[in-house]
Formats: C-alpha cells, structure tokens, sequence
C-alpha cells in the first residue's frame, strides 16, 4: 500500500474512533447503519443508550434509531434543514439533538417525532455539543464555549 492510501486510511480511522460513542457496541449488528445512511446522508455520531436502543444522527437529515441492537434501523426526519452536530440521550425515550442556527430539537419517544426547544441568550449561534445528564439537567457547547 502506498504512503498516500495508507494516510487516507488512518485518517478515516481517526474520523471514525472520534465520532462514535465510545461506551456503545464497536462491531457487530450495530454497525449495519453505516451501510444504510452511506449513501446520500453524512453520519454525524452514533450513540447506544444500552444494548438494544441506539441512534446515528445525519448532518441534516434526521435520525435513525433501533431498538433491537442495530439489527435493523428506523429513518425519522426532522422539520429543520440546517447541519446538525451532536446529540445526548438520558434514557431510551427522551433525548436531545443540536445544530447550527441554534437548533436543539427533543424526543420524549425514543426519537419517533421530534420538538424544537428555544435556546435563551446563546452567545452564538451554532451549537456544537450538548449533554444530558437527567431529563431536566443539560449543558450546551457553543463555539464561544457557553
């Protein structure tokens, strides 16, 4: 293998291990969905709550989710165009998606149909991170660091 493909390997690689949630499933059924969003969607993050319940974000999209482990995945689109960035989920129900233009959307059903929430104040307005620690109780990243 010559430098230049082994350097667009390792970088893959590298993209790869960043955006996944390192506490969910690293191989087996789970990982069928990068097979289904390849084609015509950007997969953001994939996150597992636990052994069954999972979900992938898409930059723009919408969000797949299982229910069986990642043996097969359920598309849901959102009512908002604009690049998404990260999620959080505290249970199997309710869990929380962010964006650009300070899009934060909710689920309480497991990501079935999804809320926007207004953002008070944001010192910017794209939102790169957000985390869930309870249903009531989350942070925000901005690229101001607020």
């Amino acid at each position: 293998m010559n430098r230049f493909s082994s350097l667009i390997l390792l970088s893959c690689l590298i993209l790869l291990s960043c955006s996944r949630n390192m506490n969910g499933p690293s191989s087996g059924p789970a990982l069928n969905i990068v097979r289904a969003v390849q084609l015509g969607h950007r997969l953001q993050k994939v996150f597992f709550i636990n052994e069954q319940h999972g979900w992938a974000l898409t930059d723009s999209s919408g969000i797949y989710r299982t229910t069986d482990g990642g043996s097969t995945w359920e598309y849901s689109s959102f009512d908002v165009k604009t690049l998404l960035t990260d999620m959080s989920f505290v249970n199997s129900s309710t869990g929380w998606v962010c964006g650009f233009d300070t899009t934060v959307l909710r689920t309480t059903d497991g990501g079935r149909t999804w809320t926007r929430q207004m953002v008070q104040n944001a010192d910017d307005s794209i939102i790169h991170h957000i985390k869930f620690s309870t249903e009531s109780d989350g942070w925000l990243v901005t690229t101001m660091g607020a």
